[in-house]
């Protein structure tokens, strides 16, 4: 049985038969206290009803008593001239007579202050019953006066004390009591049932201590079924979602800390600025995405006054894709510093990849080496998409130049080395040269549209004449307003130079 209709069944039960006792409590004892408070005030009333009439009787045997012996007087004084044993009875006669308006006004004094009648009348239906307030005594005991006016229009008169203050005390005694009666009888059934409930909940409660110390492959048991073995399920199911969830946490703290690596790493693969070359106006740019990877852009510096630069895409997103990417960047660097040939620094750099990484991963480069004293400029090109962008003074068109070449690590030599195609290009005073990465063409909106090729090309053309970190920036806004507030899906690298 569910615990809610065990519960209700068991209040619903219990509180009837309570309250059927409790209902013939009140019945019966308020009974009986109706009865002795109407048996009161009945005695009262005939008391009180005795008195006012055995008092207004004194007052008309006294009036009748009065007005006789003032009829008597009055005869005697129209007798005349009369003899001292009339004159005697005479003066007896009005003696009595003043003693007998002394009484009456005694006794008419003592009625009206034993009780007041107000002037708040209530008539009945039928005409000739009528109800009257009124206060008994110095100590204005409150009643009532009923007077019945008869045929004869003879008054009769009830005086009825207004105390219902027993009655009341009476019944609200019984009601306390039942009152009482029903609060102990719930108050035991509850604790009943409580009781009943607590035992497997306890056996529950210690369960989910359990869980919560760690223990996390504890198992709560159920007894009694219904809502208390479903409860149990609920624990062990949210204990597995917590131990899988626990697990989920290890994990999301492991790639957590890849990515702070991964941001490590990338961080290290970018200059913290482009090198000063007299008669030249370098410039960089990097444009970090949302997911991680190790595309880069670098600078290569010679003791002879040349400079190096190089943009690379990297394979693979993530720490893999950062760990690439630093490994590339060391041998390209360490390789092209020496200041040797191109070509071969390139082939051992690709040798020294594609024997570390795994299969399937590569790294693509665009290298320029600039030499300030002869102003020749030396492109090659290890499979990367984009080609180099040069902006002639002179004409102010925009060419690309993307020498022949496989990427970094896909072939260990033959076919990198017989593919590889080391160019020359041509670079005079105002000429701009632009090296970028995938990712600044691939910069989406919402719809996921691409900007391309096209809006890249106008604004390099356009913006080519101005310094080159004012240039860049220009082809940030271009970038951002496409991208309309949406994430960049790739890291964009650029890097330009501009002769003087």
């Amino acid at each position: 049985m569910k615990l809610w209709l065990k519960f209700a069944l068991a209040m619903s039960l219990s509180l009837a038969a309570v309250m059927a006792i409790a209902g013939y409590m009140i019945y019966s004892n308020g009974s009986q206290v109706a009865q002795r408070a109407q048996d009161d005030v009945m005695v009262e009333s005939v008391k009180l009803t005795g008195r006012f009439a055995h008092q207004q009787a004194d007052i008309s045997r006294l009036k009748a008593e009065r007005d006789a012996l003032e009829l008597a007087e009055q005869q005697f004084a129209k007798g005349g001239r009369m003899d001292p044993g009339v004159l005697a009875v005479r003066d007896a006669i009005r003696e009595l007579r003043e003693r007998r308006v002394l009484e009456l006004t005694k006794a008419e004094t003592e009625l009206e202050s034993a009780w007041k009648k107000g002037v708040d009348e209530v008539a009945y239906p039928g005409g000739n019953t009528f109800r009257y307030p009124v206060t008994f005594g110095s100590a204005e005991t409150k009643g009532w006066l009923y007077r019945y006016r008869g045929q004869d229009d003879t008054y009769y008169e009830l005086l009825v004390p207004r105390d219902v203050n027993k009655a009341e005390q009476g019944l609200l005694r019984v009601i306390v009591w039942a009152t009482l009666l029903v609060i102990l009888v719930g108050a035991g059934v509850a604790s009943f049932v409580a009781s009943t409930v607590s035992r497997p909940l306890a056996v529950l409660v210690h369960d989910i201590q359990q869980i919560a110390k760690g223990m996390l492959n504890h198992r709560a048991h159920g007894e009694g079924g219904g809502e208390v073995g479903e409860l149990a399920f609920a624990i062990n199911k949210m204990a597995k979602n917590l131990a899988e969830a626990r697990e989920t946490e290890v994990a999301l703290s492991i790639r957590e800390r890849e990515v702070e690596l991964a941001g490590e790493v990338r961080e290290s693969l970018l200059p913290d600025r482009p090198p000063k070359l007299a008669g030249y106006d370098l410039a960089s740019l990097h444009l970090a995405s949302a997911d991680l990877g190790g595309d880069f852009h670098d600078f290569i510096t010679f003791a002879d006054g040349r400079v190096g630069l190089l943009v690379c895409d990297v394979s693979g997103k993530g720490v893999p894709g950062a760990m690439v990417g630093s490994m590339a960047r060391a041998y390209l660097r360490s390789e092209l510093a020496r200041g040797g040939d191109v070509r071969e620094a390139l082939r051992t750099v690709n040798r020294e990849i594609a024997r570390d990484i795994r299969r399937g991963m590569f790294v693509t480069a665009l290298y320029v080496l600039v030499d300030p004293k002869t102003h020749r400029a030396t492109l090659a090109c290890a499979g990367h998409k984009v080609p180099l962008l040069r902006v002639a003074k002179q004409d102010g068109k925009l060419r690309v130049v993307q020498p022949e070449g496989i990427a970094l690590g896909f072939d260990k030599g033959p076919v990198f080395d017989r593919r590889l195609e080391v160019v020359d290009v041509p670079f005079e005073p105002g000429d701009r040269l632009l090296l970028c990465n995938s990712g600044t063409l691939a910069v989406a909106d919402a719809d996921g549209s691409e900007i391309g090729e096209k809006p890249v090309y106008a604004a390099v053309q356009k913006h080519a004449p101005q310094p080159s970190e004012a240039f860049l920036e220009r082809l940030k806004t271009v970038l951002e307003a496409h991208a309309d507030g949406q994430p960049f899906a790739k890291d964009a690298s650029l890097v330009t130079i501009a002769r003087a």
